[in-house]
Protein backbone atom coordinates (compact mmCIF):
# COMPACT_ATOMS: atom_id res chain seq x y z
CA UNK A 1 0.00 0.00 0.00
CA UNK A 2 0.79 3.50 -0.54
CA UNK A 3 1.51 5.69 2.42
CA UNK A 4 -1.87 7.25 2.41
CA UNK A 5 -3.57 4.24 1.55
CA UNK A 6 -2.84 2.05 4.84
CA UNK A 7 -6.07 0.96 6.64
CA UNK A 8 -4.30 1.82 10.03
CA UNK A 9 -1.98 5.33 10.12
CA UNK A 10 -0.35 6.33 13.47
CA UNK A 11 0.93 10.11 13.07
CA UNK A 12 3.15 12.07 15.48
CA UNK A 13 3.61 15.29 15.01
CA UNK A 14 7.13 16.88 16.45
CA UNK A 15 6.34 20.48 14.89
CA UNK A 16 4.96 22.91 18.05
CA UNK A 17 3.41 25.38 15.74
CA UNK A 18 -0.29 25.61 16.17
CA UNK A 19 -0.64 26.93 12.48
CA UNK A 20 1.40 23.85 10.86
CA UNK A 21 -0.45 21.46 13.09
CA UNK A 22 -4.16 22.21 12.28
CA UNK A 23 -2.97 22.23 8.68
CA UNK A 24 -1.51 18.62 8.85
CA UNK A 25 -4.15 17.58 10.28
CA UNK A 26 -7.28 19.19 7.52
CA UNK A 27 -4.62 17.44 5.11
CA UNK A 28 -5.16 13.95 6.90
CA UNK A 29 -8.79 14.13 7.28
CA UNK A 30 -9.02 15.40 3.02
CA UNK A 31 -7.12 12.42 2.10
CA UNK A 32 -7.93 9.43 4.44
CA UNK A 33 -9.22 6.42 2.53
CA UNK A 34 -12.80 4.97 3.00
CA UNK A 35 -11.56 2.28 4.76
CA UNK A 36 -8.77 3.98 6.80
CA UNK A 37 -8.24 4.69 10.66
CA UNK A 38 -5.71 7.46 11.18
CA UNK A 39 -4.48 8.72 14.73
CA UNK A 40 -2.74 12.18 14.96
CA UNK A 41 -0.86 12.93 18.47
CA UNK A 42 0.68 16.67 18.58
CA UNK A 43 0.88 19.83 20.89
CA UNK A 44 1.57 23.44 20.96
CA UNK A 45 3.72 26.16 21.37
CA UNK A 46 1.29 28.30 24.19
CA UNK A 47 -1.88 29.97 22.18
CA UNK A 48 -5.46 29.83 22.15
CA UNK A 49 -7.50 27.71 20.01
CA UNK A 50 -11.10 28.88 19.76
CA UNK A 51 -14.06 26.74 17.52
CA UNK A 52 -15.12 27.88 13.96
CA UNK A 53 -18.08 29.69 14.74
CA UNK A 54 -16.58 31.49 18.11
CA UNK A 55 -15.74 35.16 18.81
CA UNK A 56 -12.15 35.85 19.67
CA UNK A 57 -13.20 39.07 21.39
CA UNK A 58 -15.28 37.14 23.79
CA UNK A 59 -12.84 34.48 24.60
CA UNK A 60 -9.62 35.86 24.91
CA UNK A 61 -7.54 37.87 26.91
CA UNK A 62 -5.90 39.76 24.24
CA UNK A 63 -3.72 42.42 25.98
CA UNK A 64 -2.14 39.55 27.83
CA UNK A 65 -1.60 37.55 24.81
CA UNK A 66 -0.09 39.58 22.88
CA UNK A 67 2.47 41.00 25.16
CA UNK A 68 3.16 37.87 26.19
CA UNK A 69 3.54 35.73 22.35
CA UNK A 70 0.71 33.79 22.91
CA UNK A 71 -0.69 33.17 19.19
CA UNK A 72 -4.57 32.86 18.58
CA UNK A 73 -5.63 29.48 16.16
CA UNK A 74 -9.22 29.85 14.53
CA UNK A 75 -9.44 25.50 14.05
CA UNK A 76 -12.68 24.35 11.52
CA UNK A 77 -14.46 22.46 14.11
CA UNK A 78 -16.83 23.70 16.52
CA UNK A 79 -16.49 23.97 20.67
CA UNK A 80 -15.15 26.01 22.57
CA UNK A 81 -11.89 28.08 23.58
CA UNK A 82 -8.60 26.02 24.34
CA UNK A 83 -5.44 26.92 25.90
CA UNK A 84 -2.16 24.91 24.73
CA UNK A 85 0.87 24.63 25.01
CA UNK A 86 3.58 21.85 25.85
CA UNK A 87 1.66 20.38 29.20
CA UNK A 88 -0.96 20.17 27.12
CA UNK A 89 -1.30 17.13 24.59
CA UNK A 90 -3.53 17.13 21.72
CA UNK A 91 -4.81 13.83 19.79
CA UNK A 92 -7.22 13.60 16.71
CA UNK A 93 -8.43 10.35 15.74
CA UNK A 94 -9.98 10.42 11.80
CA UNK A 95 -12.35 7.47 10.44
CA UNK A 96 -14.76 6.43 7.62
CA UNK A 97 -17.88 8.78 8.79
CA UNK A 98 -20.33 5.75 8.89
CA UNK A 99 -18.19 4.26 11.04
CA UNK A 100 -18.01 7.76 14.37
CA UNK A 101 -18.78 7.24 17.20
CA UNK A 102 -17.55 9.77 19.96
CA UNK A 103 -18.50 7.99 22.72
CA UNK A 104 -16.33 4.68 21.68
CA UNK A 105 -13.29 7.02 21.03
CA UNK A 106 -13.80 8.96 24.11
CA UNK A 107 -13.65 5.23 25.96
CA UNK A 108 -10.47 4.18 24.20
CA UNK A 109 -8.99 7.18 25.46
CA UNK A 110 -10.22 6.32 28.75
CA UNK A 111 -8.79 2.84 28.43
CA UNK A 112 -5.18 3.62 26.78
CA UNK A 113 -4.99 6.65 30.42
CA UNK A 114 -5.16 3.10 32.64
CA UNK A 115 -2.32 1.81 31.04
CA UNK A 116 -0.10 5.00 32.35
CA UNK A 117 -1.56 4.04 35.59
CA UNK A 118 -4.58 6.52 36.30
CA UNK A 119 -7.74 4.18 37.81
CA UNK A 120 -10.87 3.55 35.59
CA UNK A 121 -12.49 4.50 38.95
CA UNK A 122 -11.46 8.10 38.89
CA UNK A 123 -12.34 8.36 35.19
CA UNK A 124 -15.35 9.59 33.52
CA UNK A 125 -17.24 10.69 30.64
CA UNK A 126 -19.56 13.68 30.88
CA UNK A 127 -22.73 13.99 28.58
CA UNK A 128 -21.17 16.92 26.72
CA UNK A 129 -18.36 14.42 25.78
CA UNK A 130 -15.80 15.88 28.29
CA UNK A 131 -13.18 13.37 29.58
CA UNK A 132 -13.17 13.76 33.79
CA UNK A 133 -10.95 12.84 36.39
CA UNK A 134 -12.78 12.62 40.16
CA UNK A 135 -15.49 14.65 38.40
CA UNK A 136 -13.17 17.45 37.03
CA UNK A 137 -12.72 18.32 33.47
CA UNK A 138 -8.90 17.72 32.08
CA UNK A 139 -10.51 17.09 28.46
CA UNK A 140 -12.69 18.63 25.33
CA UNK A 141 -13.54 17.31 22.87
CA UNK A 142 -14.54 18.98 19.23
CA UNK A 143 -15.60 17.23 16.21
CA UNK A 144 -16.13 17.75 12.34
CA UNK A 145 -17.57 15.56 9.63
CA UNK A 146 -17.27 15.57 5.54
CA UNK A 147 -18.97 13.48 3.45
CA UNK A 148 -17.29 10.94 4.03
CA UNK A 149 -14.68 11.24 6.68
CA UNK A 150 -14.90 12.27 10.60
CA UNK A 151 -12.59 14.13 12.81
CA UNK A 152 -12.42 13.49 16.24
CA UNK A 153 -10.43 15.93 18.49
CA UNK A 154 -9.14 16.50 21.78
CA UNK A 155 -6.78 18.25 23.99
CA UNK A 156 -5.37 16.24 27.27
CA UNK A 157 -4.72 18.46 29.91
CA UNK A 158 -1.23 16.70 31.78
CA UNK A 159 0.84 19.57 33.36
CA UNK A 160 -0.35 22.69 32.17
CA UNK A 161 0.27 25.48 34.74
CA UNK A 162 -4.08 26.35 35.42
CA UNK A 163 -3.92 29.60 37.13
CA UNK A 164 -1.12 31.05 35.74
CA UNK A 165 -1.70 30.45 32.13
CA UNK A 166 -5.07 28.85 30.88
CA UNK A 167 -7.15 30.43 33.32
CA UNK A 168 -5.07 33.62 32.79
CA UNK A 169 -5.85 34.11 28.85
CA UNK A 170 -8.91 32.16 28.83
CA UNK A 171 -12.90 33.22 29.25
CA UNK A 172 -12.50 37.34 30.11
CA UNK A 173 -15.64 39.26 31.68
CA UNK A 174 -16.56 41.21 28.95
CA UNK A 175 -20.56 42.59 29.48
CA UNK A 176 -20.99 45.04 26.69
CA UNK A 177 -20.20 42.48 23.96
CA UNK A 178 -23.33 40.80 22.36
CA UNK A 179 -22.49 38.18 19.72
CA UNK A 180 -24.49 35.50 18.42
CA UNK A 181 -21.04 33.39 18.29
CA UNK A 182 -21.01 30.18 19.68
CA UNK A 183 -19.56 30.93 23.76
CA UNK A 184 -17.58 28.61 25.72
CA UNK A 185 -19.01 26.80 28.68
CA UNK A 186 -16.18 27.70 31.67
CA UNK A 187 -15.31 24.13 33.27
CA UNK A 188 -13.37 23.33 36.32
CA UNK A 189 -10.61 21.68 34.95
CA UNK A 190 -7.94 19.59 36.40
CA UNK A 191 -4.44 18.10 35.32
CA UNK A 192 -3.61 14.23 34.82
CA UNK A 193 -0.67 14.90 36.78
CA UNK A 194 -2.47 15.10 39.82
CA UNK A 195 -3.06 11.60 39.63
CA UNK A 196 0.08 10.49 38.09
CA UNK A 197 3.02 12.42 38.54
CA UNK A 198 5.01 10.72 35.97
CA UNK A 199 2.76 11.52 33.07
CA UNK A 200 4.38 12.94 30.11
CA UNK A 201 3.60 13.48 26.41
CA UNK A 202 5.81 10.73 25.93
CA UNK A 203 3.79 7.94 27.98
CA UNK A 204 0.32 8.98 26.93
CA UNK A 205 0.57 8.82 23.27
CA UNK A 206 2.36 5.71 23.86
CA UNK A 207 -0.44 4.14 25.52
CA UNK A 208 -3.06 5.87 22.94
CA UNK A 209 -0.79 4.23 20.14
CA UNK A 210 -0.88 0.68 21.63
CA UNK A 211 -4.93 1.17 22.39
CA UNK A 212 -5.44 2.52 18.71
CA UNK A 213 -3.47 0.11 17.49
CA UNK A 214 -5.25 -2.67 19.32
CA UNK A 215 -8.57 -1.52 18.65
CA UNK A 216 -8.11 -1.22 14.83
CA UNK A 217 -4.58 -2.77 13.87
CA UNK A 218 -6.08 -6.59 13.08
CA UNK A 219 -3.05 -8.34 14.40
CA UNK A 220 -0.69 -6.07 11.99
CA UNK A 221 2.07 -4.13 13.14
CA UNK A 222 1.73 -0.38 12.56
CA UNK A 223 4.73 1.90 11.96
CA UNK A 224 4.39 5.30 13.57
CA UNK A 225 4.97 7.96 11.23
CA UNK A 226 7.00 11.34 12.36
CA UNK A 227 6.15 14.13 11.00
CA UNK A 228 7.22 18.11 10.94
CA UNK A 229 7.51 21.01 8.81
CA UNK A 230 10.69 19.40 6.72
CA UNK A 231 8.47 15.43 6.03
CA UNK A 232 5.44 18.11 4.81
CA UNK A 233 7.44 20.76 2.60
CA UNK A 234 6.27 19.08 -0.91
CA UNK A 235 2.84 18.92 -0.14
CA UNK A 236 0.95 21.90 -1.38
CA UNK A 237 -2.13 20.97 0.42
CA UNK A 238 -0.26 21.56 3.95
CA UNK A 239 1.51 24.92 3.04
CA UNK A 240 -2.22 26.39 1.66
CA UNK A 241 -3.60 25.49 4.57
CA UNK A 242 -0.50 26.88 6.99
CA UNK A 243 -1.36 30.08 5.48
CA UNK A 244 -4.62 30.42 5.36
CA UNK A 245 -4.88 29.03 8.76
CA UNK A 246 -2.44 31.59 10.05
CA UNK A 247 -4.16 34.68 7.63
CA UNK A 248 -6.33 38.09 8.91
CA UNK A 249 -9.47 36.88 6.92
CA UNK A 250 -9.50 33.38 9.10
CA UNK A 251 -8.61 34.10 12.55
CA UNK A 252 -10.68 37.81 12.69
CA UNK A 253 -12.79 37.88 9.38
CA UNK A 254 -14.61 35.06 9.86
CA UNK A 255 -15.95 36.02 12.78
CA UNK A 256 -19.66 36.07 13.43
CA UNK A 257 -21.11 39.55 13.51
CA UNK A 258 -21.15 40.60 16.80
CA UNK A 259 -21.80 44.20 18.57
CA UNK A 260 -18.87 45.96 21.25
CA UNK A 261 -19.81 48.88 23.65
CA UNK A 262 -16.55 50.68 25.15
CA UNK A 263 -17.24 53.21 28.05
CA UNK A 264 -14.33 55.29 29.95
CA UNK A 265 -13.94 58.24 31.89
CA UNK A 266 -10.60 60.12 31.01
CA UNK A 267 -9.18 62.95 32.39
CA UNK A 268 -10.61 64.99 29.67
CA UNK A 269 -13.99 63.72 29.68
CA UNK A 270 -16.42 60.85 29.05
CA UNK A 271 -16.63 58.65 26.21
CA UNK A 272 -18.83 55.78 25.20
CA UNK A 273 -18.17 54.13 21.72
CA UNK A 274 -20.77 51.48 20.39
CA UNK A 275 -19.12 49.31 17.67
CA UNK A 276 -21.28 46.89 15.08
CA UNK A 277 -18.55 44.78 13.17
CA UNK A 278 -19.02 42.66 10.15
CA UNK A 279 -16.83 40.03 8.33
CA UNK A 280 -13.97 41.45 11.44
CA UNK A 281 -14.25 45.19 9.81
CA UNK A 282 -16.38 47.83 11.79
CA UNK A 283 -19.63 48.36 10.21
CA UNK A 284 -20.77 51.24 11.94
CA UNK A 285 -20.03 53.70 15.05
CA UNK A 286 -22.07 55.91 17.41
CA UNK A 287 -19.56 57.68 19.23
CA UNK A 288 -21.29 60.08 22.61
CA UNK A 289 -18.69 62.57 24.62
CA UNK A 290 -18.95 65.25 26.97
CA UNK A 291 -16.04 66.98 26.03
CA UNK A 292 -16.91 69.60 23.25
CA UNK A 293 -13.36 70.98 23.05
CA UNK A 294 -12.01 67.71 21.72
CA UNK A 295 -15.08 67.23 19.58
CA UNK A 296 -13.45 67.48 16.08
CA UNK A 297 -10.85 64.92 16.43
CA UNK A 298 -13.31 62.61 18.54
CA UNK A 299 -15.17 63.01 14.74
CA UNK A 300 -12.12 62.31 13.02
CA UNK A 301 -12.18 59.19 14.81
CA UNK A 302 -15.20 57.99 14.24
CA UNK A 303 -14.74 58.50 10.61
CA UNK A 304 -11.55 56.38 10.56
CA UNK A 305 -12.80 53.55 12.47
CA UNK A 306 -15.66 52.64 9.82
CA UNK A 307 -14.10 49.70 7.50
CA UNK A 308 -11.11 49.07 9.76
CA UNK A 309 -10.08 45.87 10.90
CA UNK A 310 -11.67 45.14 14.60
CA UNK A 311 -7.96 44.06 16.15
CA UNK A 312 -5.65 45.81 18.36
CA UNK A 313 -3.24 46.83 15.10
CA UNK A 314 -6.76 48.02 12.63
CA UNK A 315 -8.22 50.30 15.91
CA UNK A 316 -5.37 51.84 17.01
CA UNK A 317 -4.07 52.34 13.51
CA UNK A 318 -8.02 54.78 13.09
CA UNK A 319 -6.79 56.39 16.15
CA UNK A 320 -3.11 57.23 14.22
CA UNK A 321 -4.83 58.41 11.31
CA UNK A 322 -6.65 60.71 13.39
CA UNK A 323 -3.94 61.98 14.93
CA UNK A 324 -2.18 62.97 11.61
CA UNK A 325 -5.03 65.26 10.83
CA UNK A 326 -4.20 67.63 14.32
CA UNK A 327 -0.14 66.50 14.36
CA UNK A 328 0.58 69.92 15.43
CA UNK A 329 -2.11 69.94 18.84
CA UNK A 330 0.14 68.74 21.87
CA UNK A 331 -3.53 67.91 23.68
CA UNK A 332 -4.87 65.74 20.85
CA UNK A 333 -1.87 63.76 20.88
CA UNK A 334 -2.40 63.26 24.55
CA UNK A 335 -5.94 62.15 23.82
CA UNK A 336 -4.77 59.70 20.79
CA UNK A 337 -2.48 58.04 23.87
CA UNK A 338 -5.45 57.76 26.12
CA UNK A 339 -7.86 56.38 24.01
CA UNK A 340 -5.04 53.95 22.46
CA UNK A 341 -3.87 52.70 25.83
CA UNK A 342 -7.78 52.09 26.58
CA UNK A 343 -8.27 49.92 23.57
CA UNK A 344 -5.17 47.58 24.42
CA UNK A 345 -6.74 47.38 28.00
CA UNK A 346 -10.18 46.65 26.64
CA UNK A 347 -9.44 44.12 24.16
Amino acid sequence: MGRFEMAVRVIRSHSHDVFFNLALEEFLLSSIKPQSHVLMLWRNNPCVVIGKFQNPFKECHFQRMTCEGVALARRHSGGGAVFHDLGNSCFSILSPRHTFDKKHNAEMIINALTKVGIPLTALSLSSRGDLLLHLRKFSGAAYKLTRDAALHHATLLLHTDIDNKLLRYLNPYKPLLSSTAVASVPSRVINLQTECPSISHSSVSDAITKTFVEKYGDNRSVVVEDWDEQTAQNIPFIADAFSRNKSWDWLYGSTPPFSMKFEQLFDWGMVTLAMNVRDGRVESVDLISSCGDFDPFLREFQKQLIGAQFDLAGLQLAVQNAVRMFENDIAINGIANDLSAFLLESL
